[in-house]
C-alpha cells in the first residue's frame, strides 16, 4: 500500500487494493456504497435518508413524518398508509414535529438510507428502525445512539426488548 498503513478490514485486503491507501480505499468503497444505494433508489423510490433522524430534536416518527410531508409532499393518508398508522395522528405528529424544527431537514444519502418497507408491520417506528440499523446495516449500539442522538442504554434497552419479542 503507498501509505504503508496496514488494512484492517480483511474484505478490503483483497490484491485490487494493493498499492492503494487507506483513505483511496476508504474513498472508493463510499463510491461503490453510493453507486449501490443510486441503483436500489432507482428501483425502490420510498427510501428515508439517515441523515433526517440526526437532528437530535425530534423522535425518528416524527422526523419521517416531516420528510415526507414537506420534502416528498406526501398526504397524510400516504404517510399514515407507508408507517402503517392512522391518518388523524400522524397530521399531530407532523404539526409538532414542525413546531419543534421549523427548518427543513437535513437530507443527504450518504449516511445510507432506511427502506420505508421495513415499516410496513411495525408497531414501534423507533423499535424498527434501531432493529433494522443494528441488524441490517450492521451498525453496534454505540453507532445507532450517535447517529439517532440518543443515549447508549436507550437503544441497548429498545433492542434488546425486540429480540426477545422477535426472537
Amino acid at each position: 500500500m503507498a501509505s504503508g498503513k496496514r488494512v484492517l478490514n480483511p474484505t478490503l485486503s483483497s490484491s485490487i487494493y494493493q498499492g492503494f491507501s487507506v483513505s483511496e480505499i476508504k474513498l472508493f468503497s463510499k463510491f461503490l456504497n453510493f453507486v449501490s444505494i443510486s441503483g436500489k433508489l432507482a428501483s425502490n423510490k420510498s427510501a428515508i435518508p439517515l441523515s433526517i433522524l440526526s437532528t437530535g430534536k425530534l423522535s425518528v416518527q416524527e422526523a419521517i413524518i416531516k420528510y415526507f410531508r414537506e420534502n416528498l409532499s406526501f398526504s397524510y393518508k400516504q404517510i399514515a398508509d407507508a408507517l402503517n398508522k392512522n391518518p388523524g395522528p400522524i397530521g399531530v405528529s407532523y404539526r409538532t414535529a414542525k413546531r419543534k424544527y421549523p427548518s427543513s431537514l437535513p437530507v443527504s444519502f450518504e449516511q445510507g438510507f432506511i427502506p420505508l418497507g421495513i415499516f410496513a408491520n411495525c408497531k414501534s417506528v423507533f423499535a424498527t428502525c434501531v432493529k433494522y440499523l443494528i441488524e441490517n446495516e450492521g451498525f453496534k449500539i454505540k453507532q445507532v445512539a450517535t447517529l439517532l442522538k440518543r443515549h447508549y442504554v436507550t437503544i441497548w434497552t429498545v433492542y434488546s426488548r425486540v429480540k426477545k419479542k422477535h426472537g
